[in-house]
């Protein structure tokens, strides 16, 4: 199983950070521009295996991505990094993310799958990590450094797939996914 940098894709093409350095302000610390600027972003950023399903062609991921968290007392099932677009997207439609700007200078980074949370960038010096359970009254609070220190503690889960634990599933040579043989 991968861990840390291994389980991110590189951007094809170095991302446009202009419209996200206008949103904040030209706040945006070092590393964390570092990061948005060459690593995909958005739900396929990751390099965990995928299921493609037929006929409709949706494809599910078979494995998942975990912060091994050294603050919580549980591990984050993270489901992809924001998308720049929709971040975007967020800053002009949702109240609770402006305020969270205004009272932390935190902005959303990634997306966690379980709970429906986000894990946050506080954008300062340091760009340190932060989570917040939305739907408890709690503050923020910080569970990594900065982007890099967050992904260093990135682990890939074992196979969640029955058919694929069957040794039902192919991998065509030319593709990225993972398919369920006909028998």
């Amino acid at each position: 199983m991968r861990k840390g940098s291994e389980i991110i894709r590189s951007a094809k093409h170095p991302n446009d950070l202009s419209q996200l350095q206008r949103i904040v302000n030209n706040l945006i610390p070092c590393s964390l521009k570092t990061f948005l600027t060459y690593f995909h972003l958005g739900e396929n950023g990751f390099h965990n295996a995928h299921r493609k399903f037929e006929p409709e062609n949706h494809y599910m991921p078979i494995t998942f991505v975990y912060f091994d968290s050294q603050v919580l007392e549980y591990n984050l099932r993270i489901s992809h990094f924001c998308s720049l677009k929709w971040l975007e997207e967020l800053w002009q439609e949702y109240v609770t993310y402006k305020s969270l700007y205004e009272e932390y200078r935190l902005l959303p980074l990634a997306y966690t799958m379980i709970n429906q949370n986000f894990v946050y960038v506080k954008l300062d010096d340091e760009g340190s990590i932060w989570y917040h359970e939305e739907f408890y009254e709690d503050p923020p609070f910080q569970i990594a450094d900065n982007v890099f220190d967050f992904i260093f503690h990135f682990s890939e889960s074992n196979i969640v797939d029955q058919d694929f634990e069957n040794k039902n599933a192919i991998r065509n040579w030319n593709e990225d996914f993972w398919s369920i043989a006909d028998r």
